[in-house]
Formats: structure tokens, C-alpha cells, sequence
């Protein structure tokens, strides 16, 4: 805003999100609260600096960036200006990391494979499946939820469902392409989600991917 200093009184008008394509905006606008009750262009700043850093800590976008300017309809609240705050999101891919491994020990062959899939309902979790295969020991597999910094639960298993998740995520990092594993992931961890973190069914539902332009 031309000639304005950080004391100079002002309102928010309009929070307008832009970028989140993956991301459900409230995601966002939970980080921006403090705006609500900021009076002056000083406050808007800090709460737009503080928003930041909270969300690229997050591990879902690559940066947050801010703009503040005068408001386009309605510029003034009685004395009190008004202004509209954008924020520009740049997001990560959600496949964060697909790995597999082959060992021999004893005699004995196993394999072992972890994916870890962030963002993948659009509310800054992040999902992550490692399994264990031998040739002569049970299949294990333990499945992990995170969302917004904060451990949600950890399941460990041995059995019939876990082993089948288990193949079903081995098969994808082995075999697909990356642009598909998430996909294959997805449905693999919401399976077990289902059983082992006793989360609805519509909490389970990805966010799809924005269509090509």
C-alpha cells in the first residue's frame, strides 16, 4: 500500500488462497487467524511473516508467500482502510519417498520397502507404510499417520490383510511409475487405515490431483 507505514490503521478485508491445488484451504487459513484481529499494517505483517514459517514447516509446500494491498471494492471502513492479503502456495509432489531393499542373511532372503506419501487427503498429514517380507519369517508391516506435526497413530501387524497390503505396496514401488505410486499407495494405506486406525470412510477419500490444463 503506497505511503503506508507500519502503523498505519488498517483492516482485512478478503484472504485470498491461491496454489492449493492438493491442499484443502482451511489448511491455510487456520494459520492465518491473527489477521481477524490485527488494526494496523504492522500486525497484518507480522501475522503473514508468523503464517509462513508455520506453513513450509508443515513439509507440504515448497514456500508461502505473501502479498498485502489495498482493497479492490469497499477500500474503507468508516476511517479505518481496508485491505486484501493473497497468499501464493507452492506445493511438493506427494510421494516423499518410495525405497526398496534386498538382504541376505543366514541363508535366508528378505526384501523391505518404505513409502511415505504426504499430503495425501489435503490436510497436511502424511501417511507411511514399511514393510518386512523373508522367505521363511511372517510378512510385517507397520503403518504410520502424521497430520500437522503430531503423531496420529502407529499400527503394527502380522497377518493375512497386512501381508496383501504389504505385496500390494512392494508391487507398486517395484513396478510403477512414480506419477503412479501415490495412487497405488493410497489405496493400499487407506485399506489398512480402515482396520488399524479406525479412521471414517470419508476421511479416506484422496484429494485427486488438479486436471492438465
Amino acid at each position: 500500500m503506497p505511503g503506508a507505514t507500519p502503523d498505519t490503521p488498517c483492516r482485512v478485508h478478503r484472504l485470498v488462497v491461491r496454489g492449493a491445488e492438493q491442499t484443502h484451504e482451511s489448511v491455510i487459513r487456520n494459520e492465518l487467524r491473527a489477521l481477524r484481529t490485527a488494526s494496523n499494517l504492522g500486525e497484518i505483517h507480522a501475522a503473514c511473516a508468523v503464517a509462513a514459517a508455520h506453513l513450509e514447516s508443515l513439509q507440504i509446500f515448497e514456500a508461502a508467500d505473501f502479498a498485502v494491498d489495498r482493497a479492490r471494492a469497499d477500500g474503507s471502513q468508516g476511517d479505518m482502510p481496508l485491505a486484501d492479503v493473497v497468499v501464493t502456495v507452492s506445493e511438493r509432489q506427494r510421494l516423499a519417498t518410495a525405497s526398496t531393499g534386498v538382504h541376505s542373511t543366514a541363508g535366508e532372503g528378505s526384501m523391505d520397502a518404505e513409502v511415505r506419501v504426504r499430503n495425501l487427503f489435503g490436510r497436511a498429514e502424511v501417511l507411511g507404510v514399511e514393510m518386512e517380507a523373508g522367505q521363511h519369517k511372517s510378512n510385517t508391516f507397520r503403518l504410520y499417520a502424521t497430520k500437522a506435526q503430531t503423531a496420529v497413530a502407529t499400527a503394527v501387524a502380522s497377518s493375512a490383510a497386512a501381508t496383501a497390503v504389504a505385496t500390494a505396496v512392494a508391487t507398486a514401488v517395484a513396478s510403477a511409475a512414480a506419477a503412479a505410486v501415490a495412487t497405488a499407495v493410497a489405496t493400499a494405506v487407506a485399506t489398512a487405515a480402515l482396520s488399524a486406525l479406525s479412521l471414517p470412510t470419508a476421511a479416506l477419500t484422496p484429494r485427486p490431483p488438479p486436471s492438465p490444463p
